[in-house]
């Protein structure tokens, strides 16, 4: 469906921008509108970048780089007076600037600053707005700092500034944009079951300050997630910890535990949506290995942990969890054992038995396709 593919977190907001700029008029949707907005209001990475290499190469503005000094930078017509106001508190964020007002002109008061605060700035920010994540462009621009000239740290600098927001901001408004979205979907039972929906996103239940706590911590652990939401079972607690972990991830939206109790909440909802819980597993392994820096050794252990429970509870969904391991290389052992059982057991789940069987067919056929060649 075209506004899963447009939500869902897996598709690069440049891609979204390409699909959305094919879609006629006359199909537009609520979703497609509420994109229109986000896409108009974030233009992409290069052209946020250009607008404020022009901010820093104005005549007023680069003779004065580093000083401690008050300029005027003109505003231009409204449309471009917006996009220099965003460059000006980029660089404000990055320490280059240390306020500013607005009047007839930009009336821009530059700090005293020097590359390695840049980076020092940068560094803060990002540390701040995305804990315990490991961005490696940011720290990599952060050891280089010292020996770059301020204009090519500026520069540098607000790439990766612009970059990071677009890589966690924009897609913290995505992610609340795709609840929503899910609360409409599957509101089956009317507005009494979508009044419910919004009211669990938006309560503040007793299970969010334990996430709040474990989101906090610089170091990321998935045993430390299993232990607290091992204590959750039910629909109310499903309910809440659905509601929480989603109203958290609109600020944090690649955060593995985050996802991971998303994806929990599915397990534990006896009408549990299997689509969100194999796309938030999936993106909560993928972030841990990708952002977070969770060894391969953690990661084996906890998503074979994972795929035995689900075995024992006999959920409806392992099939699911099995494609999402099998594709990331994770668990390879526990999940061939679980294929050997399905397949000798003719009461196993037949989405399991279908899925080893399917391998087993796609190994033989690619044995044979060797040895004839």
């Amino acid at each position: 469906m075209r506004s899963d593919r447009l939500t869902i977190m897996d598709g690069s907001l440049e891609g979204v921008r390409r699909e959305h700029a094919s879609i006629r008029r006359a199909d537009n949707d609520s979703i497609t509108q509420q994109l229109y907005f986000l896409l108009d209001t974030f233009k992409g990475v290069e052209v946020e970048l250009a607008e404020v290499e022009r901010v820093v190469d104005d005549g007023e503005f680069l003779p004065n780089l580093g000083c401690r000094k008050t300029i005027e930078l003109a505003k231009g017509t409204d449309k471009e007076a917006s996009k220099r106001e965003r460059a000006i508190y980029r660089l404000m964020l990055l320490g280059v600037v240390e306020d500013y007002l607005v009047e007839s002109t930009f009336v821009v008061n530059l700090a005293s600053i020097s590359s390695t605060r840049i980076a020092d700035a940068l560094v803060g920010f990002v540390k701040r707005t995305d804990p315990g994540a490991q961005h490696l462009s940011v720290a990599e621009f952060a050891a280089q700092a010292n020996s770059m000239d301020l204009r090519e740290a500026v520069s540098r600098a607000a790439r990766e500034l612009i970059v990071f927001i677009y890589d966690v901001i924009v897609e913290s408004r995505r992610r609340s944009l795709r609840e929503m979205y899910v609360a409409a979907r599957d509101a089956s039972s009317g507005g009494a079951g979508l009044r419910d929906r919004v009211l669990d996103y938006l309560t503040r239940g007793d299970i969010s300050p334990v996430l709040e706590t474990l989101v906090e911590s610089t170091e990321f652990d998935y045993a430390v997630w299993e232990q607290e939401l091992s204590k959750l079972e039910g629909v109310e607690d499903a309910r809440e910890l659905r509601g929480n972990s989603a109203r958290l991830l609109a600020s944090f939206p690649f955060h593995p535990g985050l996802l991971y109790a998303r994806a929990y909440s599915e397990i534990i909802h006896p009408e549990g949506d299997l689509q969100d819980f194999t796309a938030n597993l999936e993106a909560s392994l993928t972030s841990a290995r990708e952002r977070y820096g969770v060894s391969e050794t953690e990661l084996n252990e906890f998503t074979s942990r994972l795929l035995t429970s689900l075995e024992s509870d006999s959920f409806v969904g392992l099939s699911l969890a099995l494609d999402v391991a099998d594709r990331l290389g994770l668990a390879t052992e526990t999940i061939t054992q679980i294929d050997a059982r399905a397949i000798s057991n003719p009461g196993s789940d037949l989405g399991v038995r279908v899925f080893a069987l399917a391998k087993i067919l796609a190994q033989l056929s690619k044995d044979l396709a060797s040895a004839i060649g």
